[in-house]
């Protein structure tokens, strides 16, 4: 059973929509991509996180030969959400939203597109330059 933690009147509706503004781009950023123009998916990451996240997201993609393999399979993603974003946590400081995605993704390997739904939760910081991911799980 899931929980929502309901915001403190004081924290303010514009944040939590700032909030669910920046989740909602950063999901579809993120579970988006294409062989051809991968360098403005991981550009939209990067603008879109803290640097700790966008090195590891970086050191993962390019550890697990995600990249390679992408681009010699050609494959490209397209993501809609279908629920959400949602505000599971809304704090000073420190956010949680998630969302269902439906991820459709093409491939040289695969004959016809493969549709997958995906949970994607992300906790963001108040930063600065405006919200930012800090980590990004997804089932």
């Amino acid at each position: 059973m899931l929980g929502f933690v309901l915001a403190p009147d004081d924290a303010g509706a514009s944040g939590r929509d700032e909030v669910l503004d920046q989740a909602s781009v950063f999901i579809v950023d993120f579970a988006s991509y294409d062989h051809d123009r991968f360098d403005e998916t991981l550009a939209a990451v990067e603008e879109a996180s803290i640097d700790a996240f966008a090195s590891r997201y970086t050191s993962l993609l390019g550890g697990s030969g995600f990249v390679d393999a992408m681009q010699e399979n050609q494959a490209s993603a397209t993501a809609e959400i279908t629920r959400g974003p949602l505000l599971a946590q809304f704090g000073d400081h420190e956010a949680r939203v998630f969302a269902i995605v439906e991820q459709t993704v093409t491939s040289a390997a695969t004959e016809g597109p493969q549709s997958t739904r995906l949970r994607i939760e992300v906790i963001l910081v108040d930063t600065p330059d405006g919200w930012k991911v800090v980590d990004v799980e997804t089932t």
